[in-house]
């Protein structure tokens, strides 16, 4: 049940594949969710305009097949992939890949919908302790500047409910998350 996750990535990256002209065939390997850390590669990485989770060595994404397969294709819904909130994210480092998969979408997409859910993860991986002590305050101050993003780069951006029709504005989500993490939503 843990890696129901893993088991759907490595699905819909078969699927990716498979509708590509490949010469030689490639080998998936799940990933391993329990060994996965975040290490501050920037304290800029996943906001807006920031693209420096693309130089980060340890974003899975940057040279994912399923990534450079679609390229700039905005009718394949690969934000789909990984999405926000906690629904199979038993493992808490899955947070981590989620937050990769984010700002490798905000890289190639720049919407307001994948700054809010970079944001998010990286509030996660704050909440959950998943970097070292003396991190936690920067990974705070990340999520705080990615929900700040979202409020400067994107005030009207919305994302919708899982049946895809009713729309939620994301600056109020982020004023909310903004709070949370004892910050001032009122700067913008």
């Amino acid at each position: 049940m843990r890696h129901y996750l893993t088991i759907f990535l490595v699905c819909v990256l078969q699927m990716a594949l498979c509708s590509c002209d490949m010469d030689e065939a490639e080998y998936i390997v799940p990933i391993d969710l329990s060994t996965l850390t975040f290490e501050l590669h920037s304290v800029k990485m996943g906001i807006y305009p920031d693209e420096s989770v693309m130089t980060d060595p340890n974003n899975m994404f940057v040279e994912d097949p399923i990534f450079i397969a679609l390229g700039d294709d905005p009718g394949f819904r690969w934000r789909s992939l990984i999405y926000a909130d906690d629904n199979g994210l038993e493992e808490p480092q899955a947070h981590i890949l989620a937050f990769y998969c984010w700002a490798t979408v905000l890289v190639k997409e720049k919407t307001g919908e994948a700054q809010f859910y970079a944001a998010t993860r990286l509030k996660a991986i704050y909440e959950n302790e998943l970097v070292d002590e003396a991190t936690l305050p920067t990974v705070k101050q990340m999520a705080l500047n990615g929900f700040y993003a979202v409020l400067e780069h994107f005030p009207d951006s919305v994302t919708y409910d899982e049946t895809g029709t009713t729309a939620f504005k994301l600056s109020e989500w982020a004023k909310h998350h903004i709070e949370q993490l004892g910050g001032n939503p009122d700067l913008f």
